[in-house]
């Protein structure tokens, strides 16, 4: 499949829902973007539910539990909120779960979270600014792998027989179709209408050597070493890790330098663990 099949393809099967298409199409209109953020959210009580049990997350939540929509408005501010909405939107696309071979949707989307959470904890650690940021760029970097697998699942199971641990998956998709799950991923966040620093991270997160060419070169390090960390943890996106370690120029950009790394360590497996409600 070409390219331009494939983006073609994800238009629709992964069209975001009407209520978050409604919301990025605001982007702008504060005013706007305030308004329909409460209705979307009040029309659509499963999407609020979520979105309560999301925030109560220790990532979120360190004090009294949130039980309306309301007190998370009032707490984590319209901006966060938004984000949140529009992730457990898109969190509907990754359902039914499918399983084919070593890869599954609901591994593929925890493997996402994870590397969101712990992109916030790094850019926090390494006084990157934004780190809400982090945690969107981080949850939305693979979805390239999902609009790949909805787009041609025979082609895609081909793909997971050619991988091990020592196979890079970005290098044998583009071997395969001239393409790899970064570009589409990309072109399809650009579609959606995310900003173009999210879209730079899904586009270059296995080239961090091409960082100069994202808009925000932190940003994209932030996710490169969280998709690592996370790998290789084993929350893993495809069911094995063949994700290199990052390049030291990575490290040294960010300023993690040994005594940076112990607190990253230290802290990864809360971190991972305080996504269980995302799950």
């Amino acid at each position: 499949m070409r390219l331009f099949q494939a983006v073609e393809q994800s238009r629709w099967n992964l069209a975001l829902p009407e209520g978050a298409r409604q919301m990025m199409g605001l982007q702008g209109s504060p005013r706007a973007q305030r308004s329909w953020l409460q209705r979307w959210l009040q029309t659509e009580p499963k999407l609020g539910e979520r979105v309560i049990r999301w925030s109560n997350s220790p990532l979120f939540n360190l004090s009294r539990q949130f039980s309306q929509l309301q007190q998370v408005l009032a707490v984590l501010g319209e901006q966060q909120t938004m984000r949140l909405a529009l992730l457990a939107s898109i969190r509907t696309r990754f359902l039914p779960n499918l399983r084919i071979q070593s890869y599954a949707r609901e591994q593929l989307w925890r493997h996402s979270v994870a590397v969101g959470a712990v992109s916030g904890l790094v850019a926090r650690v390494c006084n990157v600014p934004d780190h809400q940021t982090a945690f969107v760029a981080g949850a939305l970097h693979d979805v390239g792998l999902l609009a790949s697998e909805r787009a041609d699942p025979n082609a895609f199971a081909n793909l997971l027989g050619e991988l091990d641990a020592l196979t890079d998956t970005a290098a044998t998709e583009r071997h395969r179709y001239g393409w790899d799950h970064q570009v589409l991923g990309a072109q399809l966040l650009r579609r959606w209408g995310f900003q173009q620093s999210i879209c730079d991270v899904a586009r270059f997160h296995h080239q961090a050597h091409r960082g100069a060419e994202a808009e925000d070169e932190q940003l994209l390090y932030c996710v490169v070493v969280a998709d690592y960390l996370c790998s290789r943890c084993g929350w893993t996106e495809l069911g094995l890790h063949n994700i290199a370690q990052p390049a030291d120029s990575v490290f040294n950009k960010l300023g993690i330098d040994h005594a940076c790394l112990t607190i990253l360590w230290k802290q990864l497996y809360a971190t991972l663990e305080h996504t269980r409600p995302f799950i």
